[in-house]
């Protein structure tokens, strides 16, 4: 089959650029901002409505399925073996700042063979889309330009780049800061963008060599984590539903 021919990378790719449409459509409207668990750890109102424009092409698509948003403003419990998983806009601190590190993340997880077996991620700010298959391959596209499939791309002879994210716990931040000595050693330089699923890509797409974080919820690394595995990186999450994840070039 090619990934052309699959209809859950399809319904994601949509449901990823319904969300991203809706990013693009408030960029100069003013945001509600309000905090959920930690101080820096904030949510607005582009947040909730582009997570319902996802779950509505999810539901429309595909409305025997489950489905669960990063914001909980809707969860449907289905009867098929697919769940999906829809972070709407990873890097909202991000986008209220006026960065352009931020996408929305649809994700397709098969209950049966407990993987994840389709993702879309689209950051309109930066004009790129990035998707996958189970073992379909993983796919990137600039805006207007043709797309091409990422099959372990070659290493650039530009610095090494580490990829990083940092958790709003500051317990769990002092630790994650303590560990940066060790972990960047056989790096140029390392960066941290702000946005889990974004950082995976630019694995993916061989940006960076590596990215690593330890305190990630599903939601977070579902659909991104595919499309560096699919990519040809080596990939490594958890199964709880909060937690480390890392993927590299070996």
């Amino acid at each position: 089959m090619s990934i052309y021919d699959n209809e859950l990378v399809y319904v994601a790719r949509r449901a990823a650029h319904a969300a991203a449409s809706v990013h693009r459509a408030h960029h100069e409207a003013g945001l509600r901002v309000s905090t959920k668990s930690e101080h820096g750890d904030i949510v607005t109102q582009v947040d909730r409505q582009s997570e319902a424009a996802a779950l509505e092409v999810v539901a429309a698509a595909r409305p025997n399925d489950s489905a669960r948003g990063e914001e909980g403003i809707a969860v449907t419990t289905g009867s098929t073996a697919i769940r999906w998983i829809i972070d709407p806009l990873d890097g909202t601190t991000n986008y209220a700042l006026g960065m352009p590190y931020y996408c929305a993340s649809v994700a397709a997880f098969d209950i049966e063979r407990d993987q994840v077996v389709a993702a879309a991620i689209e950051a309109e700010a930066l004009g790129v889309s990035y998707w996958a298959g189970r073992s379909l391959g993983a796919f990137r596209q600039l805006y207007g330009q043709m797309e091409h499939r990422l099959d372990r791309p070659a290493r650039r002879d530009l610095p090494t780049i580490l990829l990083t994210g940092l958790s709003y716990d500051p317990q769990i931040r002092a630790g994650q800061l303590g560990d940066l000595p060790q972990l960047s050693r056989p790096f140029d330089d390392i960066r941290a963008l702000g946005s889990a699923a974004l950082e995976l890509c630019l694995v993916a797409d061989r940006t960076a060599e590596m990215y690593v974080e330890t305190d990630l919820y599903e939601y977070d690394w579902a659909a991104g984590a595919l499309i560096a595995q699919e990519a040809g990186a080596t990939v490594r999450t958890v199964a709880e539903q909060r937690g480390p994840v890392s993927a590299w070039w070996d």
